[in-house]
């Protein structure tokens, strides 16, 4: 194929987006992109910037955007391995369309296709060797075993933290790519997830863009935005249409999700073959609070994600001292034989945590409720509770300890949790904690990926 000149493409967008003769979902010609779409496309294609973070109203064209990105950089350079990933295979399939219409349209285009590879509603590949393929993010164990070197993730909001950190980013840590990979976020501000946290990164090029910009391209209509500002809340109108992310206080736990989860009617009490269990004990604050131990268990099989977790027991304690709360924990450690269980060891915890680990060993372990593993702890059930990694017990009293934690973001767009005074916690905590130990067998291994990555883009 004739190598193509990519800083002419990018000045003479519109012209080259008018003759790829791609359409919209209704059928209408796409002649002419909008200038913070072309922006985009240009951040994508000029390889200046290896970490996009696009942050976008709802319904102005973001994935357009994607779309012509992805085909461009097929036909500008050779070899290129194009990953479309979208959160269900439906959509990525409907976004891979804009693509597949425009080629079969194009007489020009066409010919450009290798016919002797397949050419599906989710794979294509031409003639220089690049390859354009979609694929969900659901499909846990179709993410494996592939590399990109580009990696456009749309509706990156909906995508869940565990799939982003132990399956996409190692589509692009790989070895023999001759180039750094180029991976881009496209979302919404309405989820607390891992692209919240790229698009409030220095590490990121960002661009931002509001329900104004697509009135102001056409795109979006003035009256859809008015009735959307009557219909939502504050806060959602904010997120879906200004596209920034919340500031203000709000639930930390979505209380809708916390009750579909609450399908365990019975506590087990004794430990059953085939499980792996973790365990969190949460030590009440000078006496003034109950003491809780909980134990979570995943079947012996899987890894923490692969399956739900489930919720097998909890047992609270009110108003006891040190010595029985340790023999009291040391009761249940012995029947459930955790393979970690999990201490808060601030305050009076550092003193249970102590004498149990004298007597257990390795598998007892210390969780700080304060500064960065607090907030990591709480991320953790978070994630839980978000993704349905985790069945829990029908019980009134876990319902309403769940509605007493708020979150907030700081400044810097760190978060903090606050608790509700006067509410009680133990139980909530002591899961926290279980799940949280439970989730490090993933967590651990895909630091390193992730610091590996940034080393090789910066």
């Amino acid at each position: 194929m004739k190598k193509v000149n990519v800083n002419k493409v990018l000045e003479n967008l519109d012209k080259v987006v008018e003759n790829l003769g791609m359409t919209d979902d209704g059928g209408r010609k796409i002649t002419k992109l909008a200038d913070y779409q072309k922006e985009i496309v240009k951040a994508i294609l000029s390889r200046k910037h290896r970490l996009i973070a696009v942050c976008a109203s709802t319904q102005v064209g973001k994935s357009t955007s994607v779309m012509v990105s992805a085909l461009l950089a097929a036909l500008l350079y050779d070899g290129e391995e194009i990953w479309i990933v979208s959160p269900a295979y439906s959509q990525s399939v409907s976004k891979f369309n804009f693509i597949k219409r425009a080629i079969e349209g194009n007489p020009v285009l066409y010919q450009l296709v290798d016919f002797s590879k397949p050419f599906r509603r989710d794979c294509i590949a031409f003639k220089n060797g690049s390859v354009i393929r979609c694929l969900s993010a659901g499909a846990r164990r179709g993410l494996l075993g592939y590399s990109a070197t580009f990696l456009i993730i749309d509706e990156a909001q909906e995508i869940p933290d565990e799939i982003w950190r132990t399956r996409l980013l190692r589509m692009v840590v790989g070895s023999g790519m001759k180039n750094p990979p180029i991976v881009v976020l496209i979302g919404t501000a309405n989820r607390i997830n891992f692209f919240r946290d790229a698009f409030l990164s220095d590490d990121w090029w960002k661009k931002k863009i509001t329900w104004k910009d697509g009135v102001k391209a056409g795109i979006l209509r003035p009256e859809i935005v008015e009735f959307a500002r009557k219909s939502m809340t504050p806060s959602e109108f904010k997120a879906w249409y200004e596209a920034e992310f919340d500031a203000g206080a709000g639930k930390l736990f979505d209380l809708a999700k916390v009750r579909d989860l609450m399908k365990l009617r019975t506590r087990i009490l004794r430990k059953e073959e085939g499980w792996r269990i973790f365990g969190g004990l949460d030590v009440a604050r000078l006496g003034e609070d109950e003491s809780c131990i909980v134990f979570i268990r995943i079947p012996r099989y899987a890894r923490w994600g692969d399956v739900p977790a489930e919720m097998m027991f909890y047992e609270t304690r009110y108003k006891k001292n040190l010595a029985d709360i340790i023999g009291w924990a040391t009761k249940f450690i012995e029947k459930y034989d955790p393979e970690v269980f999990g201490v808060d060891e601030t305050q009076l915890g550092a003193g249970v945590l102590d004498i149990l680990r004298e007597r257990f060993g390795g598998k007892v372990v210390g969780v700080k409720f304060a500064g960065r593993e607090r907030e990591e702890v709480y991320k953790a059930l978070y994630d839980a509770i978000e993704n349905k990694l985790i069945y829990l017990l029908n019980d009134s009293e876990i319902a309403s300890q769940f509605e007493g934690y708020d979150v907030e973001y700081r400044s810097d767009g760190s978060l903090r949790i606050k608790k509700a005074p006067g509410r009680r916690d133990d139980i909530v905590d002591a899961l926290a904690i279980a799940v949280y130990l439970a989730s490090l067998e993933r967590r651990g291994v895909t630091i390193s990926v992730w610091e590996d990555f940034l080393r090789w883009v910066k």
